[in-house]
This record gives C-alpha cells, structure tokens and sequence, in this order.
C-alpha cells in the first residue's frame, strides 16, 4: 500500500510543476501560470497530508485511551 501512496505522491507533484501544452489539451488541464504559484499548490498538498495525518494519528490516540479508560 506505501507503494500506491508514493506512485500517488509522486504523479500528483509531477503533473503539478511539469508544464506542458499536451495536458493542457489531452486532460483539459489549467496549467498555473508561474513556478512560484506550482510550489505554493504543492506546500498546500503538503500541509494538507501532514494535518490529515497528525488529526488520523491524534483521533486513533485519544479513542485508543478512551477505551482504556473505560475498562
């Protein structure tokens, strides 16, 4: 599964800063304008993993010591 997620990873940061007239065609893609604006896109992917993590991670935490607790 950690296969998949890095393929996922890599295609996604790949077809964020790769420019080219062909995805603008093929995929009716919006290509951003400039490289500064493609590195903010992927610093907000970023930032979006690490939070989904941290909340999954903390959530799966405090429900496992709930259940401690309540025994």
């Amino acid at each position: 599964m950690g296969g998949w997620v890095l393929a996922a990873v890599a295609t996604t940061v790949f077809m964020s800063l790769y420019d080219t007239e062909d995805f603008r065609v093929r995929m009716n893609m919006k290509i951003a304008p400039t490289l500064e604006f493609k590195l903010v896109l992927v610093f907000i992917m970023v930032a979006n993993f690490i939070f989904c993590y941290v909340w999954e991670v903390l959530t799966s935490t405090l429900h496992y010591i709930m259940c401690i607790i309540k025994k």
